[in-house]
């Protein structure tokens, strides 16, 4: 199956790219650059953990520093691409994509269906997992670990409420070039005025041949000036005995818009994984150490957290500035009692 599915989307690309080749002198032109953009993020974090220890820390931190360009190179074929300008090493050539989030292909090659190829969004749901890292201030066990950028290949069908993407990856959990492993992916995006779901399942190699099991289901509720997202995702690896809620992640958040430049927000969340159903069977040599094992929420985990803030806009239109403050409690089996306060500001400079 792995393989038929690959070479049926490469005989895809092959196709379009002869089909691009006569669709450049017959449609209109559109812009080479679209959208430009450069924008960061600072903030000053302040946690208190173990109370009876009164261990304080505080510092200034560089959060995040994105670049975005995205245009057309033809009437029908575009190009996405965002890279995270602070990210290590950026400027070896071996390990410069590191750094991309996302740099990818995308040819339009009928009224509703479109191809994407390149480093891509692994496609898994949830709302959480949807948004922009730099907008993020606290966040699941699992979307803190997951790594969602990789390469890989995407068929796209559109209609006015739904989006769905049919996509093949390499596996989150490589650790080598050339690995052999991948992640099958299948991802609904809808929109139903105040219904707004991003449904996904998902197949990923954690070794050849064995695989975790995800659905992920991500729900937003959409009143206008308010939101309220509920995400549910469940994970299971191959003769797991329960196959349904028992490592699992659960997040919901609310935000109000109370002015054009002032929201608030409050969210809450889950992420649990029982050590005792991953222990002898998932992996042909058992590592010493579960946190050793590339698999995002560690066994043994309860974790869960709660917190509120809110953000200021002093300046929007296509340049922002956006302050943010929030309070945040966390707690679990593997994390001590946690107290968190962070005040940050995001700035972003729009090119085009």
């Amino acid at each position: 199956m792995k393989r038929l599915v690959t070479t049926i989307l490469l005989l895809s690309l092959v196709w379009a790219g002869e089909t691009l080749r006569a669709q450049q002198t017959t449609d209109g032109k559109k812009p080479w650059c679209s959208y430009a953009a450069l924008e960061t993020r600072v903030d000053f974090d302040m946690q208190l953990i173990d109370r009876r220890n009164d261990r304080f820390s505080s510092a200034f931190q560089g959060k995040y520093l994105n670049f975005q360009l995205d245009g057309w190179l033809a009437p029908k074929a575009s190009y996405h691409w965002r890279q995270r300008i602070n990210a290590g090493n950026m400027g070896f050539s071996t390990t410069f994509f590191e750094g991309t989030d996302w740099m990818y292909l995308q040819w339009d090659f009928a009224p509703r269906f479109s191809i994407t190829a390149g480093k891509e969004v692994v496609a898994i749901g949830g709302w959480e997992y949807d948004l922009a890292p730099i907008s993020m201030y606290f966040w699941s066990e699992f979307w803190n670990n997951v790594n969602c950028y990789e390469m890989g290949i995407s068929l796209h069908y559109r209609t006015e409420h739904s989006h769905l993407q049919a996509q093949v990856t390499n596996s989150p959990y490589i650790k080598t070039k050339m690995a052999n492993l991948y992640a099958y992916n299948l991802i609904w995006y809808g929109d139903f005025n105040w219904f707004k779901p991003i449904w996904s399942t998902n197949l990923v190699e954690f070794e050849h041949g064995k695989f975790i099991h995800y659905i992920a289901l991500g729900n937003k509720f959409d009143f206008g000036k308010s939101y309220l997202y509920i995400d549910v995702m469940n994970r299971a690896c191959d003769r797991q005995d329960r196959f349904f809620f028992q490592d699992y992640t659960l997040i919901v958040e609310a935000k109000r818009q109370v002015t054009d430049r002032l929201n608030l927000f409050a969210k809450g969340g889950i992420d649990r994984h029982e050590r005792n159903e991953i222990e002898g069977f998932y992996f042909d040599e058992i590592p010493p150490d579960p946190y050793d094992w590339d698999l995002y929420v560690p066994a043994g985990t309860y974790y869960q957290y709660v917190g509120m803030g809110g953000e200021y806009y002093p300046l929007i239109g296509k340049n922002t500035i956006r302050l943010h403050a929030f309070a945040l409690m966390k707690s679990g089996d593997n994390w001590p009692l946690t107290f968190q306060a962070n005040l940050g500001v995001t700035w972003k400079l729009g090119i085009k």
